[in-house]
């Protein structure tokens, strides 16, 4: 097989080629996915801003998903430039995906070449990493583009670092500089780059630590900028744990997501979107010491045989572990909901690389002393390979069907993990936007009762009742809503939507029933709580009219008029329910209240009627 695969890979072109042809065949049944109801619609359906091309220098001010935590500016542009050729054609969004996933690759043998060595070597290190299943978020959405932006660029800098450190020339370490700052605009994770080249000259070039650190001088003034950039816009937000104990515990919990990516690594069965991990949240839980008893045994395995291993294996580790720093819970937290922290298969796509490597060598040795120990023939040996590379392909072709349909990509995720939220809520509106409110409802309940905080969640549920027809329940849910923070517009305008359909119900209502002050009533809040002052005081009025008993109807005619300035009817209305001694006016003593503060304002008292005229 090596003589076969070598006779393939002579040319640069031609490793490429194969490349692109083997990802394109694990990934094709993605490019005519629609945009997902995900980050898709707000990253790119939803946002006018990327919609003009003129608004190109803003995106380098402002901070991505409008937080003060992301600074994404290279993955907005991606989108606006897509948008001004393709307008929301999502094939041509998914192309790229796949165009940049491939570029990757290519980039991971050209690095592999360097630190493995051998063509065929690093030819299946980037194959591995092109087709391993647990690539597929990543890849398969077009919200993964962050991730990809990010690992191209840190990967362009990484083999133009190589290259200057193989032939001295300037110009490939100011291009190697570049490239990492394009990663930093992408995503910030690809600040993980610095730490890994340090450790390269470190342990690979066997270079002091501070002749690794001088040799990689522009990058830190490139990390120096960037900080300073980010510190100067005021994206500089993190999400902390409120005490050590916080700490400990997340990072304990994301201790355990490692050994959950490790086993998805060798054995990529059970793969879905959106992977969380419940949160461990007692000292007595006992996945707290199971973990933690792991942990050390690997730790103590590795001081044991420290000296003994090959540099290879320990900057591969360092640069592993180095990939997994951002989303360790210790810069800051990164959760999906209360109670679970994110386990996202899109955090392994460069983290991997290392482990690839690792596993092309590992693998290369294992089977050659197979081979020696007659165990293996050199055809079962080269089959051993293949069918690992075809079981690899099968599994993210599979994974791709479930990213190009949203559906199956959603309740896939849903059956492993019943209780996310996010998840019920991307279902919710999956639903929303095939015009069926109804079906959409079970999975928005689900999210608000899951968190009952997230104001997302609640208006959606609320706008979904309404949309089912039953107004007065979705009205009761955007009640609870206490702050709906950047989405107090969509908040604002379905609520006066669901309002407006009460309005409506109860007006026939009224016309049905004339004599009825409770509809009358009821129509007086609605009319208010949409903002139609005026409809709401003649309601008032109409509904006392009917039902001298309504003080409640009365009081709010006295308020209603203070807001709109006819104080003379204000304490008109507050007189009667002064004088009123019925054991039903509970407003007696507020009306008192305002009396003694309004009569002051008037000289003489308003000879206006509090009943409509019909």
């Amino acid at each position: 097989m090596r003589g076969v695969i070598a006779s393939l890979i002579k040319t640069d072109w031609k490793v490429f080629f194969f490349i692109g042809l083997f990802s394109l065949c694990a990934y094709a049944a993605v490019l005519n996915s629609p945009f997902k109801t995900l980050d898709d619609d707000l990253c790119i359906v939803l946002n006018e801003q990327i919609k003009d091309i003129h608004h190109f220098p803003q995106l380098f001010t402002q901070s991505f998903f409008d937080t003060n935590m992301y600074y994404r500016p290279l993955v907005s542009a991606s989108y606006m430039f897509e948008y001004h050729f393709f307008a929301l054609k999502s094939f041509f969004y998914n192309l790229d995906n796949l165009i940049i996933h491939i570029l990757s690759a290519y980039l991971v043998f050209l690095i592999a070449g360097f630190i493995l060595g051998g063509r065929v070597r690093a030819f299946v290190a980037a194959l591995f990493f092109a087709l391993h299943p647990i690539q597929w978020e990543a890849v398969g959405n077009v919200s993964g583009r962050a991730i990809l932006l990010c690992a191209f660029f840190a990967l362009s800098a990484f083999w133009l670092f190589l290259r200057y450190r193989q032939t001295s020339r300037a110009v490939f370490l100011a291009g190697a500089s570049v490239c990492y700052a394009l990663g930093l605009l992408s995503k910030e994770s690809a600040g993980m780059l610095l730490f890994a080249l340090i450790l390269y000259g470190w342990i690979m070039e066997r270079r002091t630590l501070a002749r690794a650190l001088l040799a990689v001088w522009p990058f830190i003034g490139v990390t120096v900028l960037y900080v300073l950039l980010r510190k100067n816009l005021g994206i500089t937000h993190v999400y902390t744990w409120p005490d050590w104990q916080g700490y400990v515990l997340g990072f304990s919990t994301f201790l355990q997501g490692v050994l959950i990516y490790l086993k998805l690594l060798i054995v990529p069965i059970g793969l879905h979107f959106d992977r969380s991990l419940d949160l461990i949240l007692s000292w007595s839980d006992w996945k707290l010491w199971t973990v933690w008893a792991v942990w050390i045994m690997l730790i103590g395995a590795w001081v044991t045989f420290r000296k003994a291993m090959p540099a290879l294996v320990v900057f591969c580790l360092g640069w592993f572990l180095l990939e997994l720093l951002p989303v360790s819970q210790l810069i800051t937290t990164i959760g999906v909901q209360p109670g679970k922290i994110s386990l996202g298969e899109h955090f392994m796509y460069t983290a991997m690389i290392p482990l690839v490597f690792l596993a092309v060598a590992g693998g290369e040795r294992l089977l050659g002393r197979q081979l020696e120990r007659h165990v293996l023939s050199v055809v079962g040996a080269r089959l051993c390979v293949l069918a690992v590379l075809v079981f690899f392909l099968l599994m993210t072709v599979q994974q791709s069907i479930y990213a190009g349909n949203e559906y199956l990509m959603l309740n896939r995720s849903l059956l492993f993990s019943p209780d996310n939220a996010r998840i019920n809520h991307s279902i919710g509106l999956m639903y929303v936007k095939a015009k069926q409110p109804k079906a959409a409802l079970p999975h928005f309940k689900r999210a608000s009762e899951l968190e009952p905080l997230n104001a997302r969640f609640r208006i959606s549920y609320a706008t979904a009742l309404a949309d089912a027809g039953r107004p007065l329940e979705g009205v009761r849910e955007f009640e609870k809503v206490r702050d709906p923070g950047s989405i107090e517009d969509i908040f604002n305008k379905n609520r006066l939507r669901a309002y407006q359909q009460l309005i409506r119900q109860y007006t026939q209502k009224v016309r049905l029933d004339r004599r009825n002050s409770e509809f009358m009533f009821a129509l007086g809040v609605f009319y208010y709580k949409a903002g139609y002052d005026l409809q709401a005081d003649l309601a008032f009025r109409r509904s006392y009219s009917v039902d001298r008993r309504r003080f409640d109807a009365l009081w709010n005619v006295g308020m209603i008029s203070e807001k709109l300035g006819r104080i003379k009817i204000a304490i008109k209305a507050y007189k009667i329910l002064a004088r009123k001694k019925s054991s039903a006016n509970l407003f007696r003593e507020q009306a008192r209240s305002r009396l003694t503060e309004l009569t002051p304002k008037i000289k003489r008292s308003s000879r206006s009627s509090l009943i409509p005229k019909n």
